[in-house]
This record gives C-alpha cells, sequence and structure tokens, in this order.
C-alpha cells in the first residue's frame, strides 16, 4: 500500500520549531485498521527513518467526506488552511 503524507515544520514557539506529518489514506486502504493504530504505526515508520514527528494527523478520505484524526492542533490546522499537498510518498 502506498500512503502520500506531508512532512513540514512550522514554528512552535519563537525560538522553536515542530516537525509535522499529515498522512492521507482513503477508507479502503484504511480497511478494518483503527485510524489511532495506523497513525501511531506511519509516524513510528518516519521515525525509524530518522524523520522526527513532534505531532502527527491521518486523513481518511471516503468519497468526498474527510475524517481527522490525531493531534488537536493539527485537526484545527488542517480545518482552517486545508490538507497540504503530499510531500512524501510511504510504502507499506
Amino acid at each position: 500500500m502506498a500512503v502520500n503524507f506531508s512532512y513540514f515544520r512550522q514554528h512552535a514557539t519563537k525560538h522553536e520549531w515542530c516537525n509535522l506529518a499529515v498522512f492521507v489514506v482513503t477508507r479502503m486502504q484504511q480497511r478494518s485498521r483503527s485510524p489511532y493504530w495506523l497513525l501511531s504505526e506511519f509516524a513510528s515508520f518516519l521515525e525509524r527513518e530518522n524523520m522526527k514527528v513532534d505531532y502527527a494527523l491521518l486523513v481518511v478520505s471516503d468519497g468526498g467526506k474527510k475524517s481527522l484524526y490525531g493531534d488537536n492542533r493539527l485537526v484545527d490546522l488542517v480545518s482552517n488552511v486545508g490538507i497540504p499537498r503530499p510531500t512524501h510518498t510511504l510504502a507499506v
């Protein structure tokens, strides 16, 4: 399964940065797995690849409906500005 995701940095405070990951899957890719389990697996995979993840979000697309799972701050950010374009693809 190929999972598209965005990986970027954003200011957390005046002198600190946060590393953010937003994963996008379809309902079919999710299958019967818990979205929080998938999010944990994807974030763990990135960390094993030396990509630090401070906050992560999973977007599950089902037709025109999108469900967001993960850190509340990222849910708020994506709800306000939209889902970022994928920057990477994860082969799982």
